[in-house]
């Protein structure tokens, strides 16, 4: 799955994402992480819940005949970026 400025591979079984972001010129803040979730909605409401910095809430960011990837960003205490994904079937 690709979007605007960034791809995705499969690496034996891990997910590695690529980004075209030239504007990033400091080491800190600038880390993405992805973890995957079962249910990317009840993640965001238990971030919430526990005072967790949403960045963005669900929403989807990729889609195929099959599936869409829904994601939600949380940061982490060193402003880091922390995607937590989930691969809806349609």
């Amino acid at each position: 799955m690709n979007g605007p400025n960034m791809a995705f591979l499969h690496c034996g079984g891990i997910r590695i994402y690529l980004d075209a972001n030239s504007g990033i010129v400091e080491a800190r803040g600038n880390s993405l992480i992805y973890f995957r979730a079962r249910n990317v909605d009840h993640a965001h409401s238990t971030f919430r819940d526990r005072g967790v910095t949403i960045h963005k809430a669900p929403h989807i960011i990729a889609g195929s005949p099959d599936s869409d990837v829904w994601l939600v960003w949380i940061r982490d205490l060193e402003s880091n970026l922390l995607g937590v994904m989930e691969e809806r079937r349609k």
